[in-house]
């Protein structure tokens, strides 16, 4: 079991990689070469690096096996949960210390959120 939680830790930080690379190299590729917008980019690269999440997610970290259209939503939720945590945690910080160290353990309470929820809500392996 322990070897498994390594395992879907290791899996969830590199798909993290693939999808900042995912989303980051889509914003400034359309903002570089296309001249779109910087927040129409922004959504279009987190909208294609959150879709690559759930799939990655879902079919090699977690291993989901439950209805897709259920686990999409529970993701979707799980997402604004965790980002709502990031956004909480940063505007606390931000009263106490500066914005690079507020911005960086707001990022850890969003990626070990989203971990725990991911694997305790979303793709929860039924016993």
């Amino acid at each position: 079991m322990f070897r498994r939680i390594i395992a879907q830790i290791a899996g969830f930080g590199i798909v993290g990689i693939i999808n900042t690379l995912i989303g980051h190299g889509t914003i400034f590729g359309l903002m570089f070469f296309f001249s779109i917008s910087p927040e129409v980019s922004n959504g279009i690269g987190y909208s294609l690096a959150l879709i690559n999440s759930f799939i990655m997610n879902k079919y090699l970290v977690f291993k989901g096996k439950g209805q897709i259209i259920k686990e999409a939503g529970g993701f979707l939720a799980a997402f604004a949960l965790s980002y709502a945590a990031n956004f909480a945690t940063l505007k606390v910080l931000l009263n106490f210390t500066n914005p690079y160290i507020a911005q960086v353990v707001a990022a850890i309470i969003y990626t070990g959120s989203s971990f725990l929820l991911y694997k305790l809500v979303v793709f929860r392996r039924k016993s």
